[in-house]
C-alpha cells in the first residue's frame, strides 16, 4: 500500500510540475490579439463609455484594444 500512494503522490506531483511549466512559458502568437467591443446600445450609452473607460487601461499593455 505504501508503494502505492508513493507512486501516486510522484505521478500527480509530475503532472502539476509539468502544468506549471506549460503554463509559465509564453504563447508566440502569429498576430497581436485585437479586442473590439460590440454592444447593442450606441457609442455615446453610458455603459459602452463606461466600459471603455474601464477596459481599455486594463488590456493596453497585453491587446490592440479597439473600443
Amino acid at each position: 500500500m505504501i508503494t502505492k500512494s508513493t507512486r501516486r503522490a510522484a505521478i500527480a506531483s509530475l503532472t502539476v510540475l509539468g502544468l506549471t511549466v506549460a503554463m509559465a512559458l509564453p504563447a508566440f502568437a502569429a498576430d497581436a490579439i485585437t479586442l473590439r467591443m460590440a454592444t447593442s446600445g450606441s457609442e455615446t450609452d453610458q455603459r459602452s463609455i463606461a466600459m471603455a473607460g474601464v477596459l481599455a487601461p486594463i488590456v493596453a499593455g497585453l491587446v490592440e484594444y479597439r473600443g
